[in-house]
């Protein structure tokens, strides 16, 4: 008996793991609209409904942002800006 009382004293003496995540959260994809995670078939995909005027004004002016901060918001680029961000998220919605 005196065994199972020791063995019991050391396991109660064990330090403990942590179990926190060690590893960092993943940033937020940028102009990530329109894809999904994982593989899934055509089929088993639901209809997705049509995007409104003021849903494909926000993902432009989300797009166009981005091209900016890549140019370090250098002005004078603004236009060209909108319209690289129009073709982007047109091309991208007509594939949805």
């Amino acid at each position: 008996m005196a065994e199972k009382t020791s063995s019991k004293k050391m396991a109660a003496a064990a330090p403990k793991k942590d179990t926190a995540p060690t590893s960092q959260p993943k940033p937020a994809v940028q102009q990530s609209f329109g894809r999904t995670s994982g593989a899934t078939s055509a089929a088993a995909a639901p209809a997705k409904k049509p995007v409104d005027a003021k849903e494909r004004y926000k993902l432009i002016a989300e797009t166009a942002y981005y091209l900016a901060q890549k140019r370090n918001f250098a002005p004078g680029h603004e236009v060209q800006d909108w319209t690289t961000a129009e073709k982007q998220v047109d091309a991208i919605l007509a594939k949805r």
